[in-house]
């Protein structure tokens, strides 16, 4: 199986994960846990940990996500290179390193992103229970 069906592949079980967590906890057919806040954050939850990651900052949020991604890619490159695999075209001695470059590029880009989108989730949700209080 090629590089890129594993990536897809994930990605397409991470999100029907995802669906279902929700599904369930909004049905109240699953009270939230440890596990199922990997996937999904009802909006309560989901106020009280962004406060806290907010209070940490941005640069902190950043640098974590940043570390966990280019960890997962560290592992996929070893996995790679181990089985003889080529990563985006490069020899086989570049593999891991190709891949560590690879996490510290998406682990940037995919916290950044997180902040802005848990950011205006945060705001919106703030503005929902302003109007509601207000009501």
């Amino acid at each position: 199986m090629s590089g890129f069906k594993i990536v897809v592949l994930v990605c397409v079980i991470y999100n029907v994960i995802a669906l279902t967590y929700r599904y369930l906890i909004n049905t109240r057919k699953l009270k939230p846990n440890k596990l199922s806040n990997l996937f999904y954050k009802d909006d309560e939850s989901f106020k009280k940990s962004w406060e806290k990651t907010k209070g940490k900052g941005m640069l902190k949020h950043i640098v974590k996500g940043t570390i966990i991604m280019t960890a997962m890619m560290g592992v996929i490159g070893i996995y790679f290179s181990l089985n003889k695999l080529s990563m985006y075209g490069e020899t086989q001695n570049q593999t891991v390193s190709t891949a560590l470059l690879m996490g510290v590029i998406l682990g940037v880009l995919i916290s950044l992103m997180q902040w802005y989108f848990e950011n205006d989730r945060y705001s919106l949700l703030k503005e929902k229970a302003k109007v509601e209080s207000e009501n």
